[in-house]
């Protein structure tokens, strides 16, 4: 197949071109020229292309809170604009949305739960997934986990605690720290994602079985690295999810926890500008 995948040269966008296996990519990303908000931007990489992997977003909480007008062009008119050069096409989207549509309304599956978003960003993705089914019903929605792994950006929790603990500084901790996540690798999330489309799976939920707390990553962190952590605890955020409980809707093949945090550390102490750990 050949695929167009916005958002190419994001975090996860990277990875999914670099799991592509026998696929053909066509990278679509603001950073080399692309406008996810244009029709003819979008048309114009759109055309001759089998599918669509929609990842072009606001995925910094912080930032869709601080820019509801950006995150709203981009998470959503940026979406609409995906969406509809994809039905004049003919051609099926496989829209990248977010577990945290399900806020904590846990436990949570795609198979009838009902999403209750507590933050911005995630009311933006799921009004995106309203969007994408809105116009062409075979399209296709991936309920991605919090990622983390090589690549990851500074903003991210596990890059947080990990440059923390190495700078002898103290990680912030929002709450009691006793939260939990289902953390993926980003590489296993990408991959997986591959399968959906190749599958033409309408909706899956792409979280690992395994939950970690806020605190058991600073512990584990801090055991990889054989440095101590500090931990500052400040008061809780609001919209905060206070304990992941997603039934996977996809049998992927997800690593421990402790295995990709081994080698985001290694990617952390040795990296030069690449993904690879």
């Amino acid at each position: 197949m050949k695929v167009l995948v916005t958002g190419s040269e994001g975090f996860l966008g990277k990875w999914i071109c670099k799991t592509s296996g026998g696929h053909t990519v066509i990278p679509f990303d603001s950073s080399i020229g692309d406008d996810v908000r244009s029709y003819g931007s979008v048309e114009q990489k759109m055309e001759g292309v089998d599918a669509v992997i929609h990842a072009a977003a606001i995925s910094d909480l912080n930032e869709s809170a601080a820019n509801p007008g950006l995150n709203y062009a981009v998470n959503i008119a940026g979406t609409e604009v995906v969406a509809s050069v994809a039905k004049k096409l003919n051609v099926p989207v496989l829209f990248i949305s977010t577990c945290c549509v399900y806020g904590n309304a846990q436990p949570a599956s795609c198979f009838g739960s009902i999403p209750v978003p507590t933050e911005l960003y995630a009311w933006s993705k799921l009004a995106g997934e309203a969007v994408v089914m809105g116009y062409n019903p075979q399209n296709m929605i991936a309920r991605i986990p919090t990622m983390y792994g090589p690549g990851m950006r500074p903003a991210l929790f596990v890059y947080r605690v990990i440059d923390a603990i190495e700078n002898g500084r103290p990680v912030e901790v929002h709450g009691d720290g006793r939260q939990t996540r289902q953390l993926g690798y980003v590489e296993d999330v990408a991959a997986s994602l591959w399968g959906q489309l190749t599958r033409s799976k309408r909706i899956e939920d792409h979280a690992p079985e395994e939950a970690t707390s806020v605190l058991d990553i600073c512990a584990i962190a801090s055991g990889l690295m054989d440095k101590p952590v500090k931990i500052q605890f400040v008061p809780d955020r609001q919209g905060q999810i206070i304990r992941q409980n997603i039934h996977p809707g996809i049998m992927g093949v997800h690593r421990s926890f402790r295995e990709g945090l081994a080698s985001t550390i290694s990617w952390y102490r040795n990296r030069n500008g690449g993904i690879n750990p």
